[in-house]
């Protein structure tokens, strides 16, 4: 899963994104750029923390996954 933060997110609202992934036991990988921060989700199940995008300072979150038949699956 990717959660994309708004433009104006502050790093409060950064680590409080991170702190719900790990506390749903998966991990948080972040990428910090000029104008956003994009926090790449990874562990099994990652749609049960869909809603990251609707966090303060949260744009959007999208999850996607390989199923055992090849195919990309979940949004």
């Amino acid at each position: 899963m990717i959660v994309v933060m708004r433009p104006t997110a502050t790093q409060e609202e950064v680590e409080g994104v991170r702190r719900t992934v790990e506390e749903h036991g998966l991990e948080a990988f972040l990428s910090v750029g000029e104008e956003r921060t994009v926090i790449g989700v990874v562990g099994s199940d990652v749609e049960r923390v869909a809603h990251l995008g609707t966090l303060p300072g949260g744009d959007y979150s999208e999850a996607f996954a390989i199923n055992d038949a090849g195919q990309v699956v979940g949004t």
